[in-house]
């Protein structure tokens, strides 16, 4: 462990319409935290004062592990995860949701077709399930709904990873939304049932090895 005056690195990623913004607004709180929102550049590295610093992107989307991932899917993030990962005291959260409504929701909001939207799901979790693997306990995996269940837990969790004391102010996250100001709380009833939702493929049968990750993922978020 570094020192405690010594900067961590902090990387918030999840895939579109996860709860990213919630999640980054919620560590933003912290009064040793400075993070920024979906910055193309990793300029969080010139915010002075904070113990922590850090960025808040969309995987993958906004950044995929190399510049020149076979897909060049991401076109926004002008430096890699590769890069992130090669920072000093380097940290992640990574915050995972049911495909259904992810994938409803980028159809509705972005206007995706389901295979675009099923992919971004599908390759963020690829890329969560990677990170979590090359970090191990210098990531946590938060899922959506369980963090609408219980905030607490999860804040001490990501206060804990950063090696910070926990500030219930962290729970007031919600209130300081940058983009979603309609949202109103942190209320579970949000975290939709996943069987309202009906798309022409089954994600679960139709990639199982996407899914089994996924599982793995939340199951760390226990």
């Amino acid at each position: 462990m570094p020192p405690k005056n010594q900067r961590r690195h902090l990387l918030v990623v999840g895939a579109p319409r996860s709860g990213t913004t919630l999640l980054a607004a919620m560590i933003g709180r912290h009064e040793q935290v400075g993070l920024l929102v979906e910055s193309k550049r990793p300029s969080f590295v010139d915010i002075a004062g904070k113990a922590v610093v850090g960025n808040k992107l969309c995987v993958p989307n906004q950044i995929e592990f190399e510049d020149n991932w076979e897909n060049r899917i991401s076109h926004f993030s002008k430096a890699p995860l590769e890069k992130y990962l090669a920072l000093p005291h380097f940290k992640a959260v990574t915050i995972v949701r049911h495909a259904n409504p992810v994938v409803a929701s980028i159809m509705k909001r972005a206007g995706k077709p389901f295979a675009e939207a099923s992919f971004y799901w599908r390759r963020g979790i690829e890329i969560m399930h990677a990170l979590q693997q090359r970090l191990g306990p210098a990531a946590v995996v938060i899922s959506f709904e369980s963090l609408l269940a219980d905030p607490a837990r999860h804040m001490r969790r990501v206060a804990d990873l950063l090696e910070l004391p926990y500030q219930e102010k962290m729970l007031e996250g919600h209130k300081y939304n940058p983009y979603y100001r309609e949202f109103s709380g942190l209320d579970s009833s949000r975290a939709r049932a996943e069987k309202q939702y009906q798309f022409p493929v089954d994600l679960e049968r139709a990639h199982p090895e996407v899914w089994a990750k996924y599982l793995a993922l939340n199951a760390r978020s226990e």
